[in-house]
């Protein structure tokens, strides 16, 4: 069972920490005129719908949630050349297009996040641990930042008609939302952690 656990359970997802690790960060080198997220969405997307294969056996929503994710890494290629939407300076004047196309792979991002959370909760990994604290902790802070992504999504709109001296104090919800990240990634290494120290 611990052989099972671990090639099963542990690596799909410390694959799938991994894929968020990319979809959060954004680190990009300038050439010019040219940009290019170095750590890229579409790769990070690729690393979840991979570990969401391995985990689909264990719960349907992962099977759901390994389309979706492979569906994102697609259409999310050509954001890795596309100017950042999250800078002040440059915000506001980033094409009507560019920030729709954003918005639709936020929305995907976060059904992508409840379908990761439904799987999580359906492993069978939860049947050899005693302490329930853990699976408290992973329900927290999926729902947490699951609310957080809804509501950055939802201020959206006033980032678009802010003065530009006043939006460094909206993009608030954004630190918000990268720390809960940070927390989600957190726990997923946790349970693949846990998920080693089972003995049977």
């Amino acid at each position: 069972m611990k052989y099972l656990l671990r090639t099963k359970i542990t690596t799909p997802l410390r694959r799938m920490g991994l894929g968020f690790i990319f979809v959060l960060i954004n680190f990009r080198i300038v050439i010019g005129i040219y940009s290019f997220d170095i750590l890229a969405d579409f790769i990070g997307y690729f690393l979840i719908y991979r570990a969401a294969v391995a985990l689909s056996s264990s719960s349907s929503a992962f099977r759901r949630g390994s389309w979706l994710a492979l569906l994102l890494s697609v259409i999310s290629l050509p954001k890795s050349f596309m100017p950042s939407t999250n800078t002040a300076e440059s915000f506001q004047s980033i094409p009507i297009g560019t920030h729709l196309y954003d918005q639709a792979l936020h929305l995907f991002l976060i059904i992508l996040v409840y379908f990761v959370y439904r799987g999580l909760w359906d492993l069978p990994l939860w049947y050899y641990i005693r302490s329930g604290l853990l699976k408290q902790s992973m329900r927290k802070r999926s729902i947490w930042l699951i609310g957080a992504l809804m509501l950055e999504m939802l201020l959206y709109p006033f980032f678009l008609n802010s003065r530009e001296d006043t939006i460094v104090y909206i993009m608030f919800p954004l630190l918000i939302s990268a720390i809960l990240f940070i927390l989600f990634i957190r726990v997923l290494y946790r349970m693949a952690k846990a998920a080693e120290y089972v003995r049977g």
